[in-house]
């Protein structure tokens, strides 16, 4: 399962460009069942970590479920600091990926708050 996880972190750092929500879920997991839920749907350990990681920023009023060979996976998207900040976790509520996109940066950073290089 490790193993996994590290694909969908890999492959979910690698997209880049202006796509839909529904375009980025997508192309995370192509063979992935989508389904809207209310936020209150979420596993807990998955809303105690984007509280605690981004406090102030403001919740859609709906989050994704998508379920996968691998796994069901969590789609969250928050906007604040002039930010849009998607979020996926696993089942279990584990942060699995993130990506954000700003007003003041022409790239998305990755996980190590770098800009990603745009492949266009």
């Amino acid at each position: 399962m490790k193993t996994n996880i590290l694909t969908w972190v890999i492959i979910g750092s690698a997209l880049t460009g202006a796509c839909s929500t529904s375009e980025q879920t997508e192309d995370r997991f192509p063979e992935g069942k989508e389904s809207k839920i209310a936020v209150s749907e979420l596993p807990q350990t998955a809303v105690d970590y984007a509280k605690k990681e981004f406090p102030g920023y403001t919740w859609e009023k709906k989050a994704e479920r998508i379920e996968t060979k691998e796994g069901v996976f969590y789609e969250v998207e928050l906007k604040g600091n002039g930010q849009e900040v998607e979020l996926i976790f696993n089942e279990a509520g584990q942060f699995v990926d993130k990506k954000v996109e700003g007003d003041d940066h022409d790239g998305e950073k990755d996980d190590d708050g770098d800009e990603e290089e745009d492949d266009d």
